[in-house]
C-alpha cells in the first residue's frame, strides 16, 4: 500500500510541476525591441509579454527578462507605443489562427492506457453466508476514444476494458489463497471542460455515463476451505469522474494525464450485490483532424 501512496503522490507532483512550469506567452507579432524607462534600448525578438515580465532575444542571441513597469515603450515598425498598448496588442488574434479559447476545437481521435486500482469487494460465501473480503492486484487499463471539441467543453464517446486479479480473501480476519479475476468492459459518453489558458498545459475536469459488462470469472479459494466458484457476468450502469491535463505536444497531437474514479451500479453475483469501483490513473494521446 506505501506503494501505491507513493505512485499517486509522484503523479499528483508531476501533474502540478507541467500545469505551473508551462510560461504563459502572447502574440508579439512585429515587435522589434524595447525601451527602458532608463531611455536604453534593446533590439531583438520579444518572446513573452505579461503583466508582470517582458522577456526578449537580443540581436547577440542573449535572452534577458525585466519587470513590465521598467518597461516604457515597444518598438514596433519602427515607431513607438506604450507598454500597456503593446500588452492589450497581444491579446489579438494573427490571421488565420485561433485564440486560446479555441486551439483544440474540432473532431479528434485518441486512445489511453494505464493503472487500475479496484477497490476491495465484500461478498458472502455461497455455501455458508460468511462475509468475505476480496482484495485484487493492480491491473491495466486500455481504451479507445473519438470525441469534437469547441471552445471550453468537449463531447467524447469512448469503450474502454479493465482487468485486475485476485490477490487475497479474508474471511473472519483469516487470510488465504485465491486465483482468478474480474474484468470490465465499458461504453461511455464523456463530458470535459478544459481550462483554456495561453500555455501548452490545459487542466480539465471530466464526468461521463455509461454502461459495462462485468465479468467474474471462476473463484478458486485455497487456506481457508478449499472451493471452485462458477463464473458471473452481469451488465451494469457505469460512471466516470475525473481531471488531467492536455500537453499539446504539437498543433495536432496532444498527450493527457489524468485521474479517474471508475465506478459501476452493484453487479449481482449468486444473487448478492457487490460493488465495482476503482482508481485509475491513464496516460494517452489524441489526435485532432
Amino acid at each position: 500500500m506505501s506503494k501505491l501512496k507513493s505512485f499517486f503522490l509522484s503523479v499528483a507532483i508531476l501533474s502540478i510541476v507541467l500545469m505551473f512550469s508551462a510560461t504563459s506567452y502572447a502574440q508579439t507579432e512585429k515587435i522589434q525591441g524595447i525601451r527602458l524607462n532608463d531611455g536604453s534600448i534593446i533590439y531583438g525578438k520579444v518572446l513573452q509579454i505579461n503583466v508582470e515580465k517582458v522577456t526578449i532575444e537580443g540581436k547577440d542571441g542573449k535572452i534577458s527578462t525585466y519587470k513590465f513597469n521598467d518597461v516604457e515603450t515597444f518598438i514596433k515598425e519602427g515607431q513607438e507605443e506604450s507598454a500597456a498598448d503593446a500588452l492589450r496588442g497581444t491579446t489579438k488574434v494573427a490571421p488565420g489562427k485561433k485564440d486560446a479559447s479555441h486551439s483544440g476545437d474540432g473532431f479528434y481521435m485518441g486512445a489511453n492506457a494505464g493503472l487500475v486500482m479496484l477497490k476491495d469487494v465484500d461478498a458472502k460465501d455461497p455455501s455458508t453466508g460468511i462475509p468475505l473480503t476480496f482484495k485484487f492486484s493492480p491491473g491495466f487499463a486500455l481504451g479507445a476514444v473519438a470525441g469534437y471539441g469547441y471552445g471550453y467543453v468537449r463531447g467524447e464517446a469512448e469503450i474502454m476494458y479493465q482487468k485486475n486479479n485476485l490477490d487475497k480473501v479474508k474471511v473472519l480476519g483469516v487470510e488465504g489463497g485465491v486465483s482468478g479475476d474480474v474484468s470490465n468492459l465499458a461504453f461511455l459518453f464523456n463530458g470535459y471542460f478544459d481550462i483554456k489558458n495561453p500555455s501548452i498545459v490545459t487542466p480539465y475536469l471530466s464526468g461521463g455515463i455509461g454502461v459495462a459488462r462485468v465479468d467474474l470469472s471462476k473463484i478458486t479459494v485455497t487456506g481457508i476451505g478449499d472451493y471452485t466458484t462458477k463464473s458471473y457476468d452481469d451488465t451494469v450502469f457505469a460512471y466516470q469522474v475525473g481531471a488531467g491535463v492536455g500537453i499539446a505536444l504539437t498543433e495536432k497531437v496532444t498527450l493527457d494525464l489524468k485521474y479517474r474514479y471508475f465506478g459501476t451500479s452493484d453487479p449481482k453475483i449468486d444473487d448478492t450485490n457487490v460493488t465495482n469501483s476503482s482508481h485509475n490513473i491513464l496516460l494517452g494521446l489524441r489526435y485532432i483532424f
